[in-house]
Parts: structure tokens; C-alpha cells; sequence
């Protein structure tokens, strides 16, 4: 068992779950991973991304498929502040 912060308490299978979430992709062991629409121009507008934010850096890559092609681009987001 463990506290909330806000008085209430979770089990330990509660906790484990709670590091197995999914937000359209998942997010495992401090590691996010979906799928982002960034615009490019009027000709082809919106385009699909998957990124997987891991280890303090921000890959992204053109989908899922090709993560074993590596990353089109990294973002290191180490001391990034979010506002």
C-alpha cells in the first residue's frame, strides 16, 4: 500500500498499473511513444509523426514502421521547461 498524497491509498498491482497507461501509443518505464499530425505546407498540409520521448530525448520518426530505419530527428529535452 502506498499514499496518494491525497489520502487515499493503492496497492502495489494499482501502482504497476498505473506505469502500463496508454495515451494513443503507451507509455512504459518513463517512455512515451504515439503519434503526432505536424502541418507542412499548403501542398501536402497535415502529416502524421511518431515520436517516442525516451531517455530525455524526443525521436521522431515518419511512423511506427520505420523505427527500425532510425530516427528522421532528435530533440534533446533534457532541461526543456514546459510552461
Amino acid at each position: 500500500m502506498a499514499s496518494t498524497g491525497d489520502g487515499a491509498t493503492t496497492s502495489d498491482d494499482e501502482e504497476s498499473l498505473e506505469d502500463e497507461k496508454t495515451i494513443d501509443g503507451s507509455f512504459r518505464n518513463g517512455e512515451f511513444q504515439g503519434r503526432l499530425f505536424k502541418w507542412t505546407n499548403y501542398l501536402h498540409g497535415w502529416q502524421e509523426r511518431y515520436l517516442i520521448l525516451r531517455h530525455g530525448f524526443l525521436n521522431y520518426y515518419k511512423n511506427e514502421f520505420d523505427i527500425t530505419l532510425g530516427c528522421r530527428g532528435a530533440l534533446s529535452v533534457i532541461q526543456a521547461i514546459i510552461q
